[in-house]
This record gives structure tokens, C-alpha cells and sequence, in this order.
């Protein structure tokens, strides 16, 4: 017997109504999802989560009674295991930081077509994060802004712990950056140097006397 496919369990919030039950419907068509809720607002997410267990959340920033950025820290301390996908009409690369820096794993707009939210949801689920463009480029943004560039002190951190076959999370705790912000580095210095794999980085770094 053929197992069925597993279906990605998916909440929405939004305040719009309009909005969310256009992004239920639409991802609901995907073989690989199954909506199991939708909330309006932070407290009713909150509330309906101790219930429904998602495997994937869309999140909204700009809602009554709990917004997006009061309600992210409360769910990704009691249902640690939920992914956040934040979408929003917001495309300030300052609040796409702090929301993935307070724990969300994606940031889609709302101008992004379904296929794009879909493939956030997905990729959230099956890898942890979705570091799209939007993402990348605002995360990078921020840490440039305190960091001189190229070869910061973080940077060669993050070669020489790479070199040490360290983890992500492991480079985060050394650094004292996010994990976000730590994939997005390497993802850079791996495109600056035309290095498609980690030993090929790290290759290049002892080439160019960066680490030992």
C-alpha cells in the first residue's frame, strides 16, 4: 500500500479577512498542505494553539489586540516547534531584522505571489528556515551597519569555527549573532568567493591566509 502524502498542518493570521481566507484557500489547493485554522488577531492565535498544533504559521505584524511582534516571542516560547512565516505589507529591512531576530523563520510580503508564500511554508518545514532575498538582504544590511567589510572580526570568527567543523548553532553561541544571521554570512562569503561548498570556503580562506 502506497503511504499518503504528508500534509504540512498550516495556520494563518491576519486581520484582513479578506486577505487570510485568500491565502487559506489558495495554499489550501497544494496536495502537500492542509489548512487547520486561521486567527485574526495575536490572542486568538494563541488561544487556538492550545489546541491546534501547526506544523507551519503565517504570521501578520499589523493587527489589533496582540500584533505580530508581541505574540512571535510568546509562541516561539511555548510552541518552540512551530515554524513562523511572517507575511506582511512591511518591506523596512529594520523590522524584517528584528522579526527574525525575535524568532520568526521567514519574512515574505504580501506582494509576493502565492507560489512564493508557498514555497516559504514549505521550506520552513522541511529546513528549518527560508532565507529568501528579502530576508537576506535586510539581514545583511543590519549587521554591515556595525561591521566593517570585508573580512570583519565575526567573519574570520565564523571561517576559523567552519574550519573547526562547528555547527550553526555552535557558531551563533561563539559570535553572539542569530542563527539567521550567521547562515546569511556564510551564504555571502560562499558567493564573494565563488565557493560552493563549506570545504571549498574554507579551502579558499587558508588560501588567502584568512584562517589557519
Amino acid at each position: 500500500m502506497i503511504n499518503p502524502v504528508k500534509k504540512i498542518k498550516l495556520m494563518v493570521t491576519d486581520d484582513h479577512r479578506l486577505f487570510r481566507t485568500g491565502v487559506a484557500n489558495a495554499l489550501g489547493k497544494y496536495s502537500d498542505i492542509e489548512v487547520i485554522g486561521e486567527a485574526e488577531n495575536g490572542k486568538e492565535l494563541l488561544d487556538k494553539l492550545e489546541y491546534l498544533s501547526p506544523d507551519v504559521m503565517t504570521l501578520g505584524i499589523q493587527m489589533p489586540v496582540m500584533n505580530g511582534l508581541e505574540a512571535l516571542p510568546i509562541i516561539r516560547k511555548r510552541f518552540p516547534a512551530i515554524k513562523v512565516v511572517i507575511l506582511s505589507f512591511l518591506n523596512d529591512p529594520s523590522v524584517i531584522t528584528k522579526m527574525m531576530e525575535t524568532g520568526a523563520h521567514s519574512y515574505v510580503t504580501k506582494e509576493s505571489g502565492v507560489d512564493d508564500i508557498y514555497k516559504a511554508v514549505v521550506n520552513c518545514y522541511d529546513q528549518d528556515f527560508y532565507i529568501n532575498k528579502t530576508v537576506r538582504d535586510a539581514l545583511l544590511r543590519h549587521y554591515y551597519k556595525n561591521n566593517d567589510k570585508p573580512h570583519s572580526a565575526n567573519e574570520l570568527k565564523i571561517l576559523s569555527l567552519l574550519a573547526e567543523h562547528k555547527s550553526g548553532n555552535e557558531i551563533a553561541e561563539a559570535t553572539g549573532l542569530s542563527l539567521r544571521t550567521v547562515k546569511v554570512i556564510i551564504e555571502k562569503m560562499m558567493n564573494d568567493a565563488r565557493a560552493y561548498s563549506i570545504e571549498k570556503l574554507i579551502a579558499h580562506a587558508r588560501k588567502e591566509k584568512l584562517i589557519n
